[in-house]
């Protein structure tokens, strides 16, 4: 576990977007800035014991659960309700901070402990479980955290998020890490779409966090994977010089919710990644805005 002195640490999230975010957090008794996610959402430590599957953690939805596995073989248990026909998504996140557990997740039926689903890896760039299901009961289930080779100990942390609806969209940004906007210029983010689960609904491309002075067009997507798209930059004549991370967001709403969003990414790795999302991947373009040169005085 870490130091008593660093449990709390003072970080300024109101700029982040409203879905948990890896942000690297500085404190003045860490050598190095922490991996650390950043939410509005509620936050929940884990309480032992949760093995077995009457000790589950209760876990409402949009909540994250913090734990460790304290112990080589420890599992840890929480448990939600589900509604048939519905889709959950669950993510683990543990090597994104760059914490040594190899984590496994799997879902079962707290009825009769049957194997719902199970994740090990997301994929290549994405080293840490990420499950999206369409119940197939209703009722309560119990998802599972453990490591893939049983290990446990003080780094065996994580951070577990649990909420309704899969993700059915993501983007991969193709014009590069980096932008660069004159005055009274325009300039275009490009990205292709990658829709999954069947989604056809209406997508909307945005770019948040500009600054002041630069507008960007709201592009609506085709749902449909290999989409490629385009957003427009606009700089005002008079926008001040700024530099900074901006991100293109897409959103939607799935199955009759809520309007949610997620960020395009960058591959910034290409063959050669890493396997940590913060190493091999972006989820920001920095732009740079320039300013209008000043008027020569006449002669």
């Amino acid at each position: 576990p870490l130091p008593e002195k660093l449990r709390s640490v003072k970080h300024d999230g109101s700029a982040l977007p409203a879905e948990p975010v890896i942000q690297p957090v500085a404190h003045a008794a860490a050598l190095w800035p922490l991996m650390a996610v950043v939410t509005d959402a509620p936050v929940q430590m884990e309480s032992e014991p949760n093995d077995a599957k009457e000790k589950a953690t209760p876990l409402a939805l949009f909540t994250l659960a913090a734990g460790r596995l304290a112990t080589a073989g420890d599992k840890d248990g929480y448990s939600f309700t589900v509604k048939k026909g519905s889709y959950y998504n669950l993510r683990l996140y543990a090597k994104e901070l760059l914490l040594p557990l190899d984590a496994k997740l799997s879902l079962r039926s707290m009825k009769d402990d049957a194997l719902l689903a199970e994740q090990d890896d997301a994929d290549a760039a994405l080293p840490d479980p990420m499950l999206s299901w369409k119940a197939t009961l209703d009722g309560p289930v119990r998802v599972v955290v453990e490591d893939l080779f049983g290990k446990g100990g003080p780094g065996a942390q994580y951070v577990l998020s649990v909420k309704p609806g899969a993700e059915p969209l993501e983007a991969e940004i193709s014009s590069g890490t980096s932008a660069v906007l004159d005055a009274g210029k325009t300039v275009e983010i490009k990205a292709k779409l990658n829709a999954r689960y069947g989604y056809s609904g209406s997508i909307s491309a945005r770019v948040q966090g500009l600054p002041h002075g630069v507008t960007a067009e709201v592009v609506e997507v085709k749902p449909k994977t290999g989409t490629e798209f385009t957003v427009k930059l606009q700089a005002a004549k008079n926008a001040p010089a700024w530099s900074g991370p901006v991100e293109l967001a897409l959103w939607y709403v799935y199955e009759g919710g809520t309007p949610s969003s997620t960020r395009a990414s960058i591959r910034v790795r290409g063959e050669s990644e890493r396997g940590l999302t913060q190493l091999d991947k972006l989820q920001h373009v920095w732009l740079t805005v320039k300013p209008a040169a000043p008027e020569q005085p006449k002669p």
